[in-house]
């Protein structure tokens, strides 16, 4: 099981300014260096100041095949898992597409929080901190349905609104 992180990008032009930010961000949690790092051959990765960094940085590139999931099975499947769960709590929940972000952040939060056999049954979250997994987060996720009463000259206008919320106790 591997510990997910995700982060949403508007452009695939984003993606070599995030990896910079997510790299120093890892390495200063967790006090170890990126070694190597597996993507598919997609052009967003094959840029000359990607591969640059990477060189300059002692980081060995794995490239898969360009749209060959097949090679990238593990990456793939757990997308494929966050998807379906997220999916489920938009269904449950009644809510559009337009919470998708939410959704997978808070699937992504469950998969990491979530025993898993190949670590023992241990938790994701707790392999990649060092540190005991805390359960109590799991009380506090929220999902609030509130309807709004909206004036309008005179006439009420009903307006639903959502807010989806992960507290940490």
């Amino acid at each position: 099981m591997i510990f997910q992180e995700k982060c949403f990008l508007k452009n695939k032009n984003d993606v070599f300014s995030n990896f910079k930010k997510w790299k120093a961000l890892i390495e200063n949690q967790t006090n170890k260096k990126i070694k190597r790092f597996r993507t598919e051959n997609g052009l967003e990765f094959c840029e000359g100041k990607f591969n640059e960094f990477c060189e300059n940085e002692g980081i060995v590139r794995h490239r898969t095949v360009r749209k060959t999931p097949q090679q990238n099975g593990v990456a793939e499947r757990m997308n494929r898992i966050l998807l379906e769960r997220a999916r489920c709590m938009l269904s449950t929940a009644n809510l559009s597409n337009d919470f998708w972000a939410k959704a997978i952040n808070m699937a992504c939060y469950l998969v990491n929080h979530s025993p898993s056999t190949a670590i023992e049954c241990k938790m994701s979250v707790e392999v990649w901190s060092g540190t005991p997994a805390d359960y109590s987060d799991l009380e506090y996720l929220v999902v609030l349905h509130m309807l709004i009463l909206v004036m309008e000259s005179l006439s009420e206008g009903h307006k639903s609104v959502y807010f989806l919320d992960m507290r940490r106790g």
